[in-house]
């Protein structure tokens, strides 16, 4: 399950970024990549609790005669909003 929690704090950092972006900016330009730093911030650590969610699932609805798990580990991928680290079952 996504943890709604964590979204809440990721949407009021996202508010707090945005505001610091439009007080600090001196002209357009600022402000377009103060607001979209803060939105790609916001995505990767949504996208990490999503993939982290997934595997989850994952795990719960797996053969568990058949297949064991083994270990966890921390994958990075890279995406359009830069880099997304996660922990992933094996």
């Amino acid at each position: 399950m996504f943890p709604i929690r964590h979204a809440l704090n990721v949407f009021l950092q996202l508010m707090a970024d945005l505001q610091s972006a439009i007080s600090n900016s001196r002209s357009f330009a600022e402000l377009e990549e103060g607001v979209e730093k803060a939105v790609k911030v916001s995505a990767r650590s949504l996208l990490s609790q999503a993939l982290e969610a997934v595997d989850e699932q994952l795990m719960h609805s797996r053969d568990k005669k058949r297949l064991e798990l083994v270990h966890r580990k921390q994958r990075t991928i890279v995406t359009t909003v830069g880099e997304v680290t996660f922990w992933r079952r094996y």
